[in-house]
């Protein structure tokens, strides 16, 4: 499951984030929001549903943001494999 989802990502060619994020929103139909900590003082990532925004706190480096929406993007994408376990 990983590695399709790499290829359709097309993970080569160097945005990742971008990507992930594109997927997210054309998938998904979630938007990635970067938040001020006074916002969300004791989170760094949120998944607001109704809102259809995955909430990334200002505090997360570039890499840690990667990092939170491509953790998000398993755990919606990957549900029935993990439920599995």
């Amino acid at each position: 499951a990983a590695e399709a989802l790499a290829d359709e990502l097309r993970l080569g060619a160097g945005d990742l984030y971008g990507a992930i994020a594109e997927r997210l929103r054309v998938k998904h139909q979630l938007t990635i929001r970067i938040l001020p900590v006074d916002v969300m003082p004791d989170l760094l990532r949120r998944l607001d549903l109704h809102a259809r925004q995955l909430q990334l706190s200002e505090t997360l480096d570039s890499a840690s943001r990667t990092f939170a929406a491509a953790y998000q993007l398993a755990q919606i994408e990957a549900r029935g494999e993990i439920d599995g376990l």
